[in-house]
């Protein structure tokens, strides 16, 4: 079974963490929605932070994030991912429809990858086996994932982010990248699945882009679209405040007892 923290009591939210990192990326998100009422409940994803089982694909990682649920007595619940995370919450939603409350989808992608991403992904695969290190990793990131405010004005989340992707299993980091290369396009189940959909993209996300999230918004008869300033990719750590301003309100409107 994967790894977990779970946090309060009531209807079931599951996070899901970004790549290369782990469930701490939730960490200054997880008190205010507890006192909104609900069961948090934050997985690492197999292959991460504690979660030392690898799996195949992105379809894998949303049955391990299903078994949790089913040992934890958990029916339905609303699932909310961060890049990475949100492939795994599109791939569970697609999987178990009749589970998902809801989706929060944040600085994703509802596309399958092009060649060019895929042989980028199979280059950092190979990189981080070569050097048995996710060392290389973690220098590069913070460029790629932080807006120019978190970079200037929050070391500390800087220094968590290069922290956080060193001490990843360079196997579980590569078989991921091959795992998000082999997903699936999920817009026509997005029209399908009939629940909410919350998207919310930092304003300066250099990975997931403003039509990126349009789109998967659009492709859902319930979807609401929101952009969040001076923040890039991981906007549950560079801007918890304005990922909580967003998700709560999307909270009440989805809450169902049967969570």
């Amino acid at each position: 079974m994967l790894a977990y923290s779970e946090f309060g009591s009531g209807p079931a939210l599951v996070l899901l963490h970004a790549f290369p990192l782990d469930r701490t990326l939730w960490r200054d998100v997880v008190e205010p929605l507890v006192a909104a009422g609900w069961r948090v409940l934050t997985p690492d994803l197999p292959g991460f932070g504690e979660s030392p089982e690898i799996v195949a694909t992105i379809d894998d990682m949303a049955n391990e994030v299903a078994v949790l649920l089913n040992q934890l007595g958990v029916n339905s619940a609303v699932v909310g991912g961060c890049s990475m995370g949100g492939y795994v919450a599109l791939a569970f939603a697609a999987q178990f429809p009749e589970r998902t409350a809801g989706l929060i989808l944040v600085d994703t992608k509802g596309n399958a990858d092009g060649d060019e991403a895929r042989a980028n992904r199979a280059r950092i695969a190979r990189q981080v086996l070569d050097s048995g290190s996710t060392a290389a990793l973690a220098v590069t990131q913070a460029d790629i994932m932080f807006s120019a405010a978190t970079k200037a004005q929050r070391p500390e989340v800087v220094h968590w982010l290069q922290d956080t992707i060193g001490r990843q299993d360079p196997s579980g980091v590569a078989n991921a990248q091959y795992a998000m290369a082999g997903r699936a396009e999920q817009f026509a189940m997005l029209a399908c699945l009939h629940q909410p959909v919350l998207c919310i993209r930092g304003a300066e996300d250099a990975l997931a882009s403003a039509e990126d999230h349009a789109r998967m918004a659009s492709a859902s008869g319930d979807g609401l679209d929101v952009t969040v300033a001076d923040a890039g990719h991981l906007v549950p750590i560079e801007r918890p405040l304005d990922f909580v301003k967003h998700a709560v309100p999307f909270l009440m409107h989805v809450r169902a007892p049967h969570c």
